[in-house]
């Protein structure tokens, strides 16, 4: 019966111990799931800046365009700021702001994308959370399963011992009493 308590006691040990591991493992997963979060969302900042640089520089390309567009309108002696020579450089210009929302429009499409990839990590993360806690409880769960199970079965052996006049003597051999506790 000692042995059969004992390991009882030790099989629910090992259940909340596992259960405990368990979470750690899933704990440890939500925190990676953390820093990719992190990293998508630097990354989606990243490509804004990036795409804002690009922009910028695209801009300053159109204007570099326009203005050697008009010296050379000026040095031809036509006058650069009516007619075609102005609408030309006004096309050029819109031609090149369209451009700029295209670099934006395309960062941000990317930029989007990292933040869709953040979600998702953090929504993983929120999973590993619960399973962490759910796996913590499963232990505690089985633990109490196999200590009130080692109880049954002690309790089992005891009255089967019992019945079969195995506690007929008592702690000291002495015949008549039924166990320890009514011993003189």
């Amino acid at each position: 019966i000692t042995l059969i308590a004992a390991g009882g006691t030790l099989k629910a040990g090992m259940g909340v111990a596992g259960g405990f591991a368990k979470g750690r493992g899933y704990d440890y997963a939500a925190d990676i799931s953390g820093m990719n979060r992190k990293i998508a969302l630097q990354n989606a900042n990243y490509q804004r800046a990036v795409g804002e640089v690009v922009a910028r520089q695209s801009g300053q390309k159109t204007a570099q365009q326009i203005g050697t567009m008009k010296t050379t309108q000026a040095a031809s002696g036509f006058d650069v700021n009516v007619g075609s020579q102005a609408s030309v450089r006004s096309s050029q210009l819109k031609a090149g702001q369209v451009d700029q929302q295209i670099i934006r429009g395309n960062a941000a499409h990317r930029a989007y994308g990292y933040e869709v990839e953040a979600a998702k990590f953090e929504a993983e993360g929120k999973m590993y959370r619960a399973a962490g806690e759910g796996a913590r409880t499963a232990g505690i769960f089985e633990g109490i399963g196999s200590l009130i199970g080692t109880a049954t079965s002690v309790s089992d052996k005891w009255l089967q011992g019992n019945a079969s006049g195995l506690y007929e003597n008592d702690w000291r051999g002495q015949s008549g009493h039924r166990g320890w506790i009514d011993a003189p």
